[in-house]
């Protein structure tokens, strides 16, 4: 058998599994990157987290890189190739749009590493640095990055008569030789994803060791194990594709040359379909579910007493990082005590005159009454001298709570009722009883 015949079959076996496997990937990727935006974009509950924030933004990365793949596989169905060869355009547009959704896809695993490092960490100061006000400004930073680093490499691609489309110039295959491919989206994200994903699972056997609530506990526990089980994939995708590339820029193969041309070729295939597992996978958290034996500690410790926070406290408040809510009356205050702590670490009072109630939400914000005299229920955030009004009420109420939807509930005893208040738009209905007192459940 002629070494021309040898090299043809191997061209055509890799176009079939090009079109084959891009079709498969293609499918189970859309499928996979759907379920994550449905779940994420739809469950209220998700809207304020920021570690489903950093993974909607991953899929639709994900969802648009899919796409690019599905039109490449297709062109090689009918031509037999990826056409990047014969467009000048094309050739240039599917390294923009491909190292776009490249960086975009690898800094927000390590995003969400980061934040959930910083989630689970025993310092409050740590925990209240991660806000999604700032993952928000520092994920739009980073992709206007990707769009005008892409399209500075990207446009640097030109198609060589024997070669195809390949990298041209000189400084911009050094750049891709020595930083974008062996640290940019090599070393660099590997090492933050893999050193703060330990870290993060150290935070997460430090909290079991404090004994926290049973929710907390399990809900980072999933969460971590999910972040770490993605860096785990990253890494072992990630690296053979890198290491192919600086090998493919620096040594590119002339079409003259047909057996290693045909060698080189298969190679690419397979190393891109292993590499692009990397946009099909699908994460997915579950609230959590208290198991049905819990029983209290038998050893209480006394933080606090009435010389600090009077003879009538209120309302009493303990979040998901143990931090302790006190609503003191008299004082007209709401103090705040961390895990532990037998002195507060926060003490809020502008403008509250004897409030009722405390509530933490999960996001760090504390909701305090301010409606006895002031008709109002205030939002304190973190490090703030004064608060917001988030809603306005006819008296002071005697409970207040926050839903997985968003809506604040206060129960309010002087008209009988309770009233919510989505938080979102601020509408405002009552969510039970009648005006009059009675013992029914209306």
């Amino acid at each position: 058998m002629s070494s021309s015949s040898v090299s043809d079959g191997i061209l055509k076996f890799a176009t079939q599994y090009s079109i084959y496997s891009g079709f498969i990937i293609f499918s189970f990727g859309v499928i996979g990157n759907v379920l994550n935006l449905l779940v994420f974009t739809q469950l209220k509950q998700f809207r304020t987290n920021r570690c489903a924030f950093y993974i909607t933004i991953e899929s639709i990365s994900n969802f648009i890189y899919q796409f690019s793949l599905l039109s490449t596989t297709m062109l090689t169905s009918i031509y037999g190739d990826d056409a990047t060869g014969r467009s000048f355009i094309w050739c240039k547009l599917r390294y923009i749009l491909g190292q776009i959704c490249t960086l975009t896809t690898i800094y927000m695993i390590c995003f969400t590493v980061v934040d959930q490092f910083f989630s689970t960490n025993h310092r409050f100061n740590l925990r209240q640095m991660c806000t999604l006000k700032l993952g928000r400004y520092v994920s739009s930073i980073f992709i206007c990055f990707a769009i005008i680093h892409s399209i500075l490499l990207g446009s640097s691609y030109d198609i060589q008569p024997t070669l195809g489309c390949v990298l041209s110039n000189y400084v911009w295959i050094q750049y891709s030789t020595f930083f974008f491919y062996p640290i940019l989206i090599g070393f660099l994200p590997i090492i933050i994803a893999s050193s703060f994903s330990i870290l993060a699972y150290h935070n997460v056997r430090h909290i079991v060791r404090r004994q926290l609530p049973i929710v907390r506990r399990k809900l980072d526990k999933q969460i971590t194990a999910m972040v770490l089980t993605r860096v785990i994939a990253f890494v072992c995708l990630t690296l053979p594709y890198n290491a192919y590339r600086i090998y493919a820029i620096n040594f590119p193969i002339s079409q003259s040359m047909p057996m290693a041309y045909a060698i080189g070729r298969l190679i690419q295939v397979i190393f891109s379909s292993i590499y692009i597992i990397n946009y099909i996978v699908s994460l997915s958290i579950n609230q959590p579910k208290l198991c049905p034996s819990v029983t209290w500690n038998s050893n209480a410790i006394t933080f606090t007493n009435s010389n600090t926070i009077g003879r009538q406290p209120y309302s009493i408040s303990i979040d998901i990082n143990n931090t302790i809510y006190i609503a003191e009356g008299n004082g007209s205050r709401v103090q705040v005590w961390l895990e532990g702590n037998a002195t507060p670490i926060r003490r809020i009072s502008n403008s509250l005159i004897t409030p009722q109630a405390v509530f933490p939400s999960i996001n760090g914000d504390i909701y305090v009454d301010n409606g006895k005299f002031n008709g109002q229920v205030d939002k304190w955030t973190l490090n703030t001298i004064n608060g917001i009004t988030v809603m306005n009420i006819t008296d002071a109420c005697y409970g207040l709570f926050i839903d997985i939807n968003n809506y604040l509930y206060c129960s309010i005893d002087a008209t009988n009722n309770v009233i919510k208040q989505s938080l979102e738009n601020g509408t405002l209905t009552i969510a039970a009883g009648t005006s009059i007192g009675g013992n029914n459940a209306n």
